[in-house]
């Protein structure tokens, strides 16, 4: 499904996002990101209607495609049961996908890890060396201990 053209809808999308959003590994003031208006199974499309072939699948963990039918009920099925749940707690569903990735790999990989973004190890000292008293209190002692390779 190809929506009809906005290009208004597309120039408000773009300014938004050049607005308010940071692009990692880009020079921001040199990107010139593509504003999506929508996408189906390996194909995407702009707001003024021009249907692109995503060689990127989003980069490399969508290869399935985008609105799958299985993967949108999947979604709403555990959204309906749990959305998310810290780390420090065993919950089914990670369970589960650790277990799947555990028979699809060597036999020496029984365990895998889902964190949420970036190296935690490398992010803990910017948060004890805080605004308040009470940050350093806060954080683990391997935190207060463990410098970023750019605070070495």
């Amino acid at each position: 499904m190809t929506p009809q053209p906005n290009p208004e809808a597309g120039a408000a999308v773009k300014a938004a996002d050049r607005a308010h959003v940071f692009h990692s590994w880009s020079a921001q003031e040199l990107i010139d990101p593509l504003a999506v208006a929508g996408a189906e199974g390996s194909y995407f499309w702009d707001y003024d209607g021009r249907r692109y072939l995503d060689f990127t699948s989003g980069l490399v963990y969508a290869n399935i495609g985008y609105q799958h039918p299985k993967v949108v009920a999947a979604i709403q099925e555990q959204a309906a049961r749990m959305t998310t749940f810290a780390p420090a707690f065993a919950v089914e569903a990670r369970s589960e996908a650790a277990r799947l990735i555990a028979e699809r790999t060597p036999a020496t990989w029984t365990r895998s890890s889902s964190p949420t973004a970036g190296p935690t190890r490398w992010s803990t000292p910017s948060v004890w060396r805080g605004c308040t008293p009470a940050a350093p209190r806060c954080s683990p002692p391997t935190a207060r201990t463990t410098a970023a390779p750019s605070r070495r």
